[in-house]
This record gives C-alpha cells, sequence and structure tokens, in this order.
C-alpha cells in the first residue's frame, strides 16, 4: 500500500500541474490585465530580473531569427522549461504544439487557452520582430500571476464554504480547517464541493483515510503553513500567501515521493530477476 500511496501522489501532483488554470475565474480580461502590469513595470525590477535570470541560459541556447530574438515555438519550449524546473508546473498550451486558443467561453479549455492568448498579446504588439529575453520574462511573469490568481480564488471558496470573512482576523483553527480544505481541493485538482463548513470537514476526514499517502503529504503541509498560523493571527490575505506557497512548492514534496517510487519499483524489479 505504500508503493500505492506514492504513485497516487505523483499521479495527483501531475494532475494538479495541468488544471491549475481549470476554473473560469481566469477571463481574457484578467489576462490583459496582467500582461499590461507587467509589461508597465521598469525593466531592471527585482522580480523581472529574477525572471530574467532563470530563463537566460535557456534562451540564449536556441537559435534567434533575423531580428535576434525567439520564434514562436522557441517561447513555449523557455517557458515550459522554466516552470518545469523552477516549480515542477506542466502547463497546458506551453507544449511546443500547444496552440489552443480557440473557444475561450467553454470553461473546460480556460486553462489550455491562456498561455497560448498571452503569446498572442506579445506578438500582436511585436509583430515579425519575434520574443526578446526581456519580453518573454513579462508573458512568464504575468502566468505566475495568474497561477497566484487561481489559488487565491480557491481560497475564496474554502473561505465561503466554511463561512469565513474575506476581511478581518479568523481564530487559528479555522484557519487550519480553510487551509486543510483548500490542500484537498488541491491534490483533487479542483474537484471538491460541499455544502458548508460541516460537510467541508467531513471531506476532508474522508479523503485523509481514503488517501494512504495522506500522513506523509499532511507532514509536509503543516510544516510549511502551521507555523506560520500558530504564530500570528490569520485573515484571508494571509492563508492566500500560505495556499500560493504550496502551490509553489508542493513539486519538492512529489519529486521525494516519486523519487521513492522508483527505487522501490527498481527494488522489486531487481529482486523479481533475481
Amino acid at each position: 500500500m505504500a508503493v500505492l500511496s506514492i504513485f497516487v501522489a505523483c499521479l495527483l501532483s501531475l494532475t494538479e500541474a495541468s488544471n491549475f488554470l481549470k476554473s473560469g475565474q481566469v477571463s481574457s480580461a484578467d489576462v490583459k490585465q496582467f500582461f499590461e502590469s507587467e509589461l508597465g513595470r521598469e525593466p531592471d525590477s527585482s522580480r523581472l530580473a529574477r525572471i530574467e535570470g532563470g530563463l537566460r541560459a535557456t534562451y540564449t541556447s536556441l537559435p534567434k531569427n533575423a531580428h535576434g530574438n525567439l520564434g514562436h515555438d522557441a517561447v513555449r519550449y523557455v517557458l515550459h522549461r522554466y516552470f518545469v524546473q523552477r516549480n515542477g508546473w506542466f502547463i497546458k498550451g506551453l507544449e511546443p504544439n500547444g496552440d489552443t486558443w480557440s473557444d475561450m467561453s467553454a470553461p473546460a479549455t480556460m486553462k489550455e487557452w491562456v498561455p497560448t492568448y498571452l503569446q498572442g498579446l506579445m506578438e500582436q504588439r511585436l509583430g515579425e520582430a519575434g520574443t526578446s529575453l526581456h519580453e518573454l520574462a513579462v508573458v512568464a511573469a504575468a502566468l505566475e500571476d495568474l497561477i497566484a490568481l487561481e489559488a487565491r480564488g480557491r481560497m475564496k471558496t474554502a473561505f465561503e464554504i466554511h463561512g469565513l470573512p474575506l476581511i478581518g482576523p479568523i481564530t487559528a483553527q479555522r484557519a487550519r480547517e480553510a487551509v486543510n480544505t483548500y490542500y484537498v481541493m488541491f491534490l483533487l485538482a479542483g474537484n471538491f464541493s460541499a455544502d458548508g463548513r460541516g460537510e467541508a470537514l467531513a471531506k476532508v476526514d474522508a479523503f485523509a483515510s481514503a488517501y494512504t499517502g495522506w500522513d506523509e503529504a499532511n507532514e509536509w503541509m503543516q510544516g510549511l503553513v502551521e507555523p506560520r498560523i500558530a504564530a500570528a493571527s490569520s485573515d484571508f490575505h494571509k492563508a492566500a500567501r500560505m495556499v500560493q506557497d504550496i502551490g509553489e512548492q508542493y513539486y519538492r514534496f512529489n519529486d521525494m515521493e516519486c523519487r521513492d517510487l522508483k527505487a522501490t519499483l527498481s527494488e522489486m524489479e531487481g529482486n523479481k530477476a533475481g
């Protein structure tokens, strides 16, 4: 059962990574807003400088067009590699052949059209010149903003389910309950609903009982958020920051679990061969 729990954890992470923009909360207006906001930043801003640093090696290694910039497919490749290496995020729509901008009114495709739509905004602005390192960082920053927006949206849903205010302090225990609900929602790739706090707590308990990898996954999450919950009063904005960190750092826990699975399976194969 331990091997199965690790395997399930690996699958759950992959599902979440490809569905973090699942909800219809992300609209074309959101995408344009964050794109224009990042575009308006000073080129030497610390955030864009950090992102450029993470993109630079791959960007430099790729062939450029006549203007010294990257073409359409190369941009996707660099962004895909950046997010996989930095956060373990496999974002649909960033595959080299991942052009999925079609019907943005269909919620099921929202997560897929966002990268293509963002790239389209940039290419409309640049024409045939291609994308520079700075402009690539702008697209990456806008994607990060939209991921954070999705996390806040799910945390808002958890607060609403638990009947918690979005303004003002809440108790540490109520904050724990809301974060736990978010975490289960995260592990289930957003496939979670409840009619009130009582049902949410029951569903979280049911998930914890059914998922054999829960103890390890919960221990990792509690290690990340519990010191912050216990140290100071909580509110929606602090909780939203916590769950954003869960999304940004979960790949570290999941990588460890997947490595353990690979080692276990290799050992099993070795024993079978002998």
